[in-house]
């Protein structure tokens, strides 16, 4: 299958979900690389009648979670970033550089959220801790 870019959008997510719902009789899961993308590719399938697939995508938004919420989204689950702490780290490291240090490690991993139907109500969002 060609690559298709979904440009991520709602618009995008929707239009290459199409494409793929035309193309395939069954789908188990879809990963969507964000919700914006995810939840236009849930209209499409829920447009298209189509409820036997799961759909997995990243952020953790308001929108995103609204649809954790929704008992009609085919997103079952995210992967919750926060982009506050995300900023503060690049943050921290890019004044360290230009003070001349290296950052020690050289890989900073954060650790992200696994929200789903079950959990969704005790997340607290995009938090500026």
């Amino acid at each position: 299958m060609q690559a298709q870019d979904a440009k991520g959008s709602r618009d995008g997510g929707f239009a290459v979900a199409q494409t793929i719902l035309t193309r395939f009789g069954h789908i188990d899961g879809m990963f969507i690389i964000n919700e914006e993308q995810a939840i236009g590719a849930d209209l499409a399938a829920r447009q298209a009648h189509r409820s036997e697939m799961v759909i997995t995508t990243v952020d953790g938004s308001p929108d995103g979670t609204a649809q954790l919420k929704s008992q009609e989204s085919r997103i079952f689950a995210t992967a919750a970033q926060n982009p506050y702490e995300i900023a503060r780290v690049a943050i921290k490291l890019g004044l360290e550089s230009v003070g001349g240090h290296e950052p020690t490690p050289s890989a900073v991993l954060l650790q992200p959220v696994l929200l789903t139907r079950d959990n969704v109500d005790s997340y607290k969002g995009w938090v500026n801790k």
